[in-house]
């Protein structure tokens, strides 16, 4: 039987993709979740699969094979250099991305794929190519967050730009991928004819330090992007609450910012007395450090304003961190079939700082909730059932584009 020759077309970097690319300069591992998922393509046989991948401080393209997967990097940004364009000179803004898609066109047709899976919407520089294929082959697009959600009048032109994209690809095709049932809903009310197929990612987290008793040496963690989005400004106000009551209250906070906003955080959190109780560690390269870092708190305390199930929450069920969080997006999904994180209503910080006690104080819940979170997390990304969901949902969009038939999958 021949293989299904698929193409994803998707960014993502790691520390053995960077051995084999061997950038001019090193950068951080991000979308740990495609990485995740080519490994359970890695074990099907039946399928060739090519990811097209823009990557920085790369010159022109490169092309490798490993593990049976193909590879096709390309240099999105600045020529030779490969760095991203400065603010002042916007190339890929004025030009709407043309060069990259020139070169994923080229790729593209040289491949041939039986079907195209696009990995985000909402990141222009490498979603937009997308639109040129449209009617030539048969397209899954895959929802990893909603970026017209978390942008207002004061956004940048590029974000406002970016999600202009990512309207564009909603309205203009049909099959998405979605891993909760607030992602069809929102998909749905732009696109009343998208047709939805359920399929996870497949995380499947191997670092070696889940199974070992690392020192509890802080109170609270913060991991993730350090944005407002992500709630970080919330996440100070409740250390400062939660001072009034515990005095040496302690918490670690992990993540990448600009320079700009971490001084006006330090700030902050100068002016709410709680300088002495926080600790700044800043952006960790590797999945496998975070997990290290994160494990030396008790719980794991996520603000966030928008988002579907972040991966902080997921990373932090996983590690048995109990997790308190806002009732937003997706999130109130995973308490769907019982307690298993604290979700308290958005912006009510009270609410957050009531819940983190509670698990501070109650060894028992404590305990209770960090269990059963585990295992929650384990059946929603069933890494054994997401190769077979992909399978089923390939096979469905390939079957509609030559047939025009409907097709929805199920839900976890």
């Amino acid at each position: 039987m021949d293989k299904l020759k698929v193409i994803w077309i998707c960014h993502f970097s790691n520390s053995e993709i960077q051995e084999k690319l061997k950038p001019f300069k090193r950068i951080n591992e991000f979308a740990p979740w495609i990485t995740s998922l080519i490994k359970v393509i890695e074990e099907e046989e039946n399928i060739e699969l090519n990811v097209i991948s823009p990557h920085e401080y790369i010159s022109g393209y490169k092309k490798f094979t490993l593990r049976g997967i193909i590879y096709h990097f390309f240099n999105a940004h600045i020529p030779i250099w490969g760095r991203h364009w400065p603010g002042f000179l916007k190339i890929d803004d004025w030009t709407n991305y043309l060069f990259n898609k020139i070169i994923v066109h080229r790729i593209v047709n040289k491949i041939k794929p039986d079907i195209i899976h696009l990995h985000g919407a909402e990141n222009a520089y490498y979603s937009s190519t997308i639109n040129q294929f449209k009617d030539k082959y048969p397209i899954l697009i895959t929802l990893q967050g909603f970026l017209h959600k978390v942008i207002d009048q004061n956004s940048s032109i590029q974000l406002k730009k970016r999600a202009r994209c990512e309207f564009k690809i909603y309205k203009s095709f049909m099959h998405f991928g979605i891993r909760s049932v607030e992602m069809g809903k929102v998909i749905q009310s732009l696109n009343p004819n998208a047709i939805l197929h359920w399929h996870g990612y497949g995380i499947k987290i191997s670092s070696p330090v889940i199974k070992t008793n690392i020192l509890k040496k802080y109170d609270l963690v913060y991991f993730a992007r350090i944005t407002k989005i992500k709630g970080i400004e919330d996440f100070l106000k409740v250390v400062s609450l939660l001072k009034q009551e515990i005095n040496n209250i302690s918490a670690i906070i992990i993540g990448p910012s600009s320079p700009d906003y971490l001084l006006y955080l330090k700030n902050l959190a100068s002016n709410l007395f709680i300088t002495e109780n926080i600790k700044w560690i800043g952006f960790l390269p590797t999945q496998l450090e975070v997990h290290k870092a994160a494990l030396q708190a008790r719980i794991s305390v996520l603000p966030v304003k928008y988002d579907m199930i972040p991966g902080t929450i997921v990373e932090s069920m996983y590690l048995k961190i109990p997790v308190v969080t806002y009732n937003v997006g997706s999130i109130p999904e995973v308490n769907a079939k019982e307690k298993v994180i604290m979700v308290v209503e958005k912006d009510d910080i009270r609410g957050m700082v009531d819940a983190i006690k509670s698990l501070l104080y109650d060894e028992n819940l404590y305990h209770s909730l960090a269990n059963k979170a585990y295992q929650r997390i384990i059946e929603m990304i069933d890494y054994d059932n997401v190769k077979n969901d992909l399978l089923q949902a390939y096979n469905s969009v390939i079957d509609d584009y030559k047939n025009n038939k409907c097709y929805y999958s199920g839900q976890y």
